[in-house]
């Protein structure tokens, strides 16, 4: 397969799946951890108080970078026009 070829997955489903396994793994060690079932019920509470936060902000994060990467694309595209006229007269 060559680099060109889709392999099948977006970033993201990549994305996604990476946070399920870790979810996931995150969740089995907390069940098989030597503690009491009110601790481990608190330790899961406060580790999805913590995942829904990280999500609500996953938005704001998204959009800043899609906003500073068009940003930087729209300058080097600038630049680059400015360099092809710049050299267009030469």
């Amino acid at each position: 397969m060559n680099s060109n070829e889709n392999s099948g997955f977006t970033a993201g489903q990549m994305v996604v799946a990476l946070l399920g396994g870790a979810a996931l793994g995150a969740g089995i060690a907390l069940l098989t951890a030597p503690r009491s079932g009110a601790e481990t019920r608190a330790d899961l509470l406060a580790m999805a108080q913590k995942t829904r936060n990280r999500a609500a902000s996953l938005p704001h994060a998204l959009a800043g970078a899609v906003e500073a990467g068009s940003d930087a694309f729209t300058g080097s595209l600038a630049h680059s026009a400015k360099i092809a006229k710049h050299n267009s007269h030469a």
